[in-house]
């Protein structure tokens, strides 16, 4: 493996950027993205250009830790309080004064990393930097956090550019697959990782090695393979918690329950949660809308999020929305197509009977889709809810398809017989079942 990767598919940007820092009326930038993307990396790397090119060059991390302390960020930078700078104002002036002094000698480019958890002092003291002669500034923030006042005001006053950091592209995606790997990946095993992190470069590393760890990435013969679950790595949860960010109660109970119904009209899940609270994550980029003809549908704006909240979502409260989901569909009519088969699946996992006719025609649903493991579950329920016949033969059907191909033609056997033993009833009460 290799993870001493290059700075692949950001040329565009850092040339951009280059250009930036040495534009004399404009040289400040302000990198937004989301966690993973690399803005981190690209701030660096145009700092260490900068100190290469012989500038004077700062670099700070603002950290929540940080947040709390009066120029936290910024302190190993800034001159040493004393009575005479006691007051935050002077201290802020006099911190001013001897950066100033720093860029007249030959320019100065200051790195400020996660900007958006500056502390007031720190905040106030970057925007007024922004304002100085010969000092350029490069800052990241994270997207759908909240920055300071002084930060935002960076680009709305025009002190700054900001940039959009993008994820990587199907063929920038593809070309890190190959620099990652020294032998083939199975195309089936690349579209997965793409299809998990939609070009996130860290969500990829920390995927890949937590599927390696895992033991589900493997090498057979001369090509990786995967062999299970890509997204189970610790770190994916961290980053994806990061990006969540600090969520109310009721914005958490909305998101698990997109997670784990998705995709799910908004006219439902506005009969299942406060409208303002969708609009709020949606505001945020949490969560997203997909039109299609006539149908709205409420998504999580990111395959990651829904797995990692479902795999953190507590038992109990899964079973719950469960039962709401179901109630909810039947309420409405269930009239779409496939709200049967979502219906009996979510009865099933909340413990709600179910009519077995119901039952029945919801795994011959999931069969038709394909989704064999449904089908059994469903099938199997139904004939414990005594449907007979009809749900043997999809539950035999069903372990066919599995490759089960012994418990398929016990199965079947005995729906045979149970076919036979229903007919004889019949017969015996005049064709009519008593």
């Amino acid at each position: 493996m290799n993870w001493d990767w290059p700075l692949l598919g950001r040329g565009a940007e850092l040339q951009r950027l280059m250009r930036d820092l040495h534009n004399e009326d404009d040289p400040s930038v302000v990198i937004s993205g989301a966690p993973g993307l690399g803005k981190t990396r690209l701030a660096r790397e145009l700092v260490d250009r900068a100190a290469k090119h012989k500038m004077d060059t700062l670099w700070a991390v603002a950290t929540e830790a940080a947040s709390t302390m009066p120029f936290g960020a910024l302190a190993r930078f800034l001159p040493i309080p004393d009575s005479r700078t006691l007051d935050p104002l002077q201290f802020l002036q006099r911190s001013l004064r001897e950066l100033e002094a720093r860029a007249a000698a030959g320019g100065l480019v200051v790195g400020v990393d996660n900007a958006h958890l500056l502390d007031p002092g720190s905040a106030t003291l970057i925007h007024e930097l922004a304002r100085v002669d010969n000092v350029a500034l490069v800052v990241t923030i994270r997207e759908g956090h909240d920055a300071p006042d002084p930060i935002t005001a960076l680009w709305k006053d025009g002190l700054a550019q900001r940039v959009q950091l993008n994820p990587l592209t199907r063929a920038q995606f593809e070309e890190l697959v190959t620099i990652t790997f020294d032998e083939p990946v199975a195309p089936s095993t690349s579209r997965q990782m793409w299809d998990l992190s939609l070009g996130n470069p860290l969500l990829f590393r920390e995927m890949v090695r937590g599927a390696l760890e895992a033991g589900t990435l493997v090498l057979e013969g001369d090509v990786w393979k995967c062999e299970g679950p890509l997204a189970r790595s610790n770190r994916i949860a961290e980053l994806i918690g990061a990006r969540l960010g600090t969520l109310s109660a009721d914005e958490t109970a909305c998101l698990e329950t997109v997670a784990a119904a998705e995709p799910l009209g908004v006219a439902l899940a506005w009969e299942l949660v406060d409208r303002s609270v969708v609009e709020s994550l949606e505001r945020r980029d949490l969560v997203v809308v997909e039109a299609s003809d006539r149908r709205r549908d409420l998504r999580l704006s990111h395959p990651m999020y829904a797995e990692v909240i479902r795999q953190e979502t507590p038992a109990t409260r899964q079973t719950a929305i469960a039962e709401d989901l179901a109630l909810a569909v039947k309420d409405t009519g269930a009239r779409r197509r496939e709200d049967l088969l979502r219906v009996a699946g979510w009865m099933l996992d909340s413990g709600t009977t179910l009519e077995p006719r119901m039952l029945v025609e919801a795994a011959r649903q999931a069969l038709a889709a394909f989704d064999l493991e449904l089908a059994e579950r469903l099938a199997r329920a139904a004939q414990a809810s005594g449907a007979g016949f009809p749900a043997l033969l999809v539950l035999g059907e069903s372990l066919f398809h599995q490759s089960r191909p012994a418990e398929a033609e016990e199965t079947l056997a005995f729906a045979m017989e149970q076919a036979g033993s229903e007919h004889g009833e019949a017969i015996g009460t005049g064709g009519r079942k008593e």
